[in-house]
């Protein structure tokens, strides 16, 4: 008896349905659990995005590494620096990399950030942006000069997309937009929050991390990590009290009066921080 109960455990049924040999793609980047099937994974059909089982894949890295960098001469310049090497540092170029990497020209991703999230969530001056900007290139080429040379600024960049685009290139091939905290897992946003920790343990405090800390807050809340989002709007807080900004005076004779950029915008940021 034992040992017919035993030959058909180690048999295979015939109609056991076929599995792929790995986890999907979508489900290896996320760390979900995936049950291989075949065509698509459950998880896949369930969220309606593509299922791939052929692919590459890439281990996550505390590296952020600018294109052409991997073109060295030596196999130790096929290296990045690690956040844990004491020379470590990040450069405007390195995070302006998170966008000229998936072909998005700065231009016009801060042009759609004014366009569609400014009008309700000023957290950003446009006229003050526009003139730290006027004087840098689209982003089209690789120079130097096509980018700005500050790496909070690159940085708030880079924020500005993230918070104005709904999917990244890893959902470019689908039409649906994933929803919930999948967009949590997105290389770049995952890339801008280890920027930013940098640029916030190693620099004075700026306005520019303050505006960086909202906008990655609002991404996190907007898709729905709640808790992410109550870390990053203390973090930006915080910077906000060191420089104090604030909501400024009120005074009913120069109600009328012009206000330089620079105190309009640490205003709008103080009012971000609330809402």
């Amino acid at each position: 008896m034992s040992r017919s109960v035993s030959s058909s455990r180690g048999s295979e049924s015939p109609m056991e349905p076929e599995r792929a040999h790995r986890a999907c793609e979508k489900c290896t980047r996320t760390k979900k659990k995936c049950d291989k099937a075949l065509p698509a994974c459950s998880r896949c059909t369930r969220l309606a995005t593509t299922c791939s089982y052929d692919f590459i894949y890439t281990a996550p890295t505390t590296a952020v590494v600018e294109p052409g960098y991997l073109a060295g001469s030596t196999p130790k310049e096929a290296y990045g620096q690690g956040i844990f090497d004491p020379a470590f540092d990040v450069s405007s170029s390195m995070v302006m990399a998170l966008l000229s990497s998936r072909n998005i020209p700065w231009r016009e991703a801060t042009e759609r950030y004014f366009e569609t999230m400014n009008p309700w969530f000023s957290v950003i001056h446009p006229e003050l942006f526009a003139i730290r900007t006027d004087n840098l290139g689209s982003g089209a080429s690789s120079n130097a000069d096509q980018g700005p040379r500050d790496p909070a600024v690159a940085l708030l960049i880079v924020c500005m997309q993230l918070v104005s685009q709904y999917d990244d290139e890893a959902a470019a091939a689908s039409t649906n937009v994933n929803e919930g905290k999948d967009m949590i897992e997105m290389p770049a946003y995952r890339a801008a929050k280890r920027v930013l920790s940098v640029l916030r343990g190693l620099s004075a405090p700026s306005i520019e991390l303050v505006q960086c800390s909202i906008l990655l807050a609002l991404f996190e809340f907007g898709h729905g990590d709640v808790m992410r989002a109550y870390v990053s709007i203390g973090d930006a807080n915080t910077m906000a009290m060191v420089l104090r900004i604030g909501p400024g005076k009120y005074i009913e004779a120069e109600r009328e009066a012009n206000i330089p950029y620079e105190e309009e915008e640490r205003r709008c940021v103080y009012w971000s921080l609330f809402v």
